[in-house]
């Protein structure tokens, strides 16, 4: 075969590039908040929450599935999968409380 060039592909690209970047997650509801994270390529999530008047640091985990974990230093919980790079949800729990969240990547 002639006349063909191979696609220049990122040798670095992993599986969690389509989940890296800056996200904005959002707590409707009575609970509200809305939390800034940063997700890596290594698929190491931090970022700051803002709820009512407190502000508190959260961590947590992606796996190149998708499947997402953290924890907002308050003790709040987050689970769900990423199953699209640009939106996705799950739930929150703290202390019996629960409720759904969504967020956006930016």
């Amino acid at each position: 075969m002639t006349g063909f060039k191979a696609a220049n592909v990122s040798k670095n690209t992993t599986p969690l590039a389509r989940f890296s970047g800056n996200w904005v997650l959002k707590m409707p509801g009575e609970v509200g908040g809305i939390c800034d994270i940063a997700i890596d390529e290594a698929g190491q999530v931090t970022g700051t929450c803002s709820q009512q008047s407190a502000t508190s640091d959260l961590a947590g985990v992606v796996t190149a599935a998708g499947e997402f974990s953290a924890t907002i230093g308050s003790g709040v919980d987050f689970s769900g999968n990423f199953t699209s790079p640009v939106n996705t949800g799950g739930t929150w729990s703290h202390s019996g409380a629960y409720g759904g969240w969504t967020a956006s990547h930016q």
